[in-house]
């Protein structure tokens, strides 16, 4: 029995008449509420709107003979005669499945709500009582119905049962016998519903190479896309394509290359702050794919919807595609602009804000599968104090611009990747104050325009020059508070300070009233 069922039969026992079962599974879900309702001796119907109403055969009995059978406009005609049919079955109790209530047409109509109301209230009774089960891939439901309903996920397959879908669609000596080409293949269908890993599994073997990971990973990458809450990172990016950062490099790997079993070693995350540009997100990318765990990027934005309730359940499901795609790594870009505001939540956005945010402090304080969560930010001053505390993150690491010998290594690397020299160019006097992004940049804009290096260097805005006061107040609120992504130890601003490359420079003050003779 699944938890999903598991937790339905506790709810029905109990004496809760409204379930609302989140799957994306309709038809696992339909089996698992079956044989619920057979192990319990319960009645079960369950009705939609192209097949109306069908189960035992008492249930059946009640729908009408008219060609049309139970389409919309007899959704109100059918819980109107909820009790002659639950009383009909003969049984104590009667699930009726509504499967695909969830459209806004049938849940948000009128009549809709107040009969499935005195339905849900009327339930409970002990002898021939009910409990109506919405069973959808979304959760909407109206505010009237709130406090009637309770809701369960069915969740998406584990390891055991992806192995037996793979069994079921095998035939003999397909399936990999070494137990890393299995551990390898069920890491590549992890997150994916039954239904998904079987259409995978089925391409791989239809293309003459049976359960083959890589098959399998790029089903599941247009999956995610399909479901628009995460997105998979296909980059080729490496530590060798990246530049400096060589303290990051070393902590963060060490932190993921360990084969921890013990939870409370478990690596939690990181938080990167700095400079726009500076490669923090190339740096959490090249780091998927030095460690060997895929990076998952969770776009904070487009969980946001119109429709109450639906932001919460985007994030949710996002986090638990996350929990079941372990090993991972979650990432989260400029996380300051999802998480700014939710102080004032409340009064901006019916406190969508601050639920979402309380749902992501839960997640990353209770979470115990092994998903690596790392965020980045350009303005720690719009993030939440108590987001970034110790427990929640491993590390608090600053991205500052490039010094000379870590510019030096950034320009080799552009040189060779757009087949650029830089002939008696002092490049890395040119480069003072850069950013990676901003040398790269002069590279790729240097071979378009077959231009020399100093040429190519006006065409584009610098960040040094264009927010200085930015700049220094990123630096002053990260002096001794965070590590130093370049190198051992606290990050402190007096590296910078007096003529050091990418320092802030003093202008020298001329008094407007002063004549010259």
């Amino acid at each position: 029995m699944s938890e999903m069922s598991e937790q339905v039969v506790e709810f029905v026992k109990a004496g809760f008449s409204g379930i609302w079962v989140h799957t994306n599974e309709q038809e696992d879900a339909m089996s698992d509420l079956i044989a619920s309702a057979n192990a319990n001796e319960w009645s079960l119907g369950f009705w939609d709107i192209g097949e109306g109403l069908r189960g035992t055969e008492r249930i059946a009995a009640q729908k009408p003979q008219e060609e049309d059978r139970w389409h919309d406009r007899n959704v109100s005609q059918m819980l109107r005669e909820l009790p002659t049919i639950a009383a009909t079955t003969g049984h104590k109790k009667t699930l009726l499945v509504l499967k695909n209530f969830h459209r806004r047409e049938l849940i948000d109509n009128t009549s809709h709500i107040q009969l499935l109301q005195s339905s849900l209230q009327a339930g409970k009774a002990e002898e021939h009582g009910w409990c109506i089960v919405v069973l959808a891939p979304k959760i909407n439901v109206p505010m009237e119905l709130d406090p009637d309903f309770v809701v369960v996920t069915h969740e998406l397959p584990d390891k055991d049962q992806l192995w037996a879908v793979a069994e079921s669609v095998a035939e003999e000596g397909e399936l990999p016998e070494d137990e890393g080409d299995k551990k390898l293949l069920l890491q590549s269908a992890a997150g994916l519903t039954r239904r998904e890993a079987e259409n995978a599994y089925s391409l791989s073997i239809v293309k003459k190479e049976p359960f083959d990971p890589a098959i399998v990973w790029d089903i599941k990458a247009q999956t995610l896309k399909k479901r628009e809450l995460l997105t998979l990172y296909e980059g080729e990016e490496s530590f060798e394509t990246l530049g400096g950062y060589d303290n990051f490099k070393n902590f963060a790997t060490k932190l993921l290359s360990q084969d921890v079993t013990d939870d409370l070693l478990r690596a939690n995350g990181l938080l990167l702050l700095g400079v726009p540009g500076a490669g923090k997100s190339a740096s959490v990318h090249a780091l998927g794919n030095h460690t060997g765990r895929r990076v998952l990027e969770l776009d904070m934005g487009s969980l946001r919807s119109k429709f109450q309730g639906e932001t919460d359940e985007n994030l949710a499901a996002a986090l638990s595609t996350a929990d079941a795609m372990e090993p991972c790594i979650l990432f989260v870009d400029e996380i300051e602009k999802a998480l700014s505001g939710t102080r004032s939540s409340g009064s901006t956005d019916g406190g969508t804000g601050s639920r979402v945010f309380g749902k992501l402090l839960r997640w990353l304080n209770d979470h115990t599968s092994d998903v690596f969560f790392i965020g980045t930010c350009n303005d720690i001053s719009q993030l939440p104090p108590e987001f970034s505390r110790a427990e929640r993150f491993d590390g608090l690491f600053f991205f500052d611009l490039p010094s000379d010998e870590e510019r030096k290594v950034i320009w080799d690397i552009y040189f060779e990747m757009f087949d650029l020299d830089p002939g008696k160019t002092d490049y890395i006097k040119l480069s003072d104050g850069w950013t990676g992004a901003e040398i790269r940049t002069c590279c790729r804009l240097a071979k378009i325009m077959d231009q020399p290096l100093e040429e190519a260097a006006v065409l584009f805005p610098k960040i040094s020059v264009n927010a200085p006061d930015q700049l220094k107040d990123l630096r002053d609120w990260a002096d001794t508070r965070c590590l130093s992504a370049s190198h051992t130890g606290l990050f402190t601003s007096h590296e910078r300070k007096s003529g050091a490359i990418g320092a802030t420079k003093k202008r020298r003050k001329v008094r407007r009233d002063t004549t010259f003779n």
